[in-house]
């Protein structure tokens, strides 16, 4: 848990913000709930995984957001 804020929130900070608006932005959280994961989708989060993801495939999706694929 972030102290000042949640990630939604952070993320429509991010999403409002011009300059950094376009940068991909997948979200990293212990709740991997449904609801946790549309209410991201919904803020603008470009993916989204839970901690107890893979390495394997948090780089895989790290990749495929930064257009490397491999």
């Amino acid at each position: 848990m972030m102290p000042e804020l949640n990630g939604a929130e952070m993320l429509r900070r991010i999403r409002a913000d011009k300059r950094i608006s376009s940068i991909p932005v997948l979200m990293l959280t212990a709740n991997d709930s449904e609801e946790a994961e549309l209410d991201l989708i919904n803020c603008g989060a470009d993916d989204f995984v839970g901690k107890s993801t893979s390495t394997d495939i948090l780089l895989a999706r790290v990749r495929r957001l930064l257009g490397s694929g491999g």
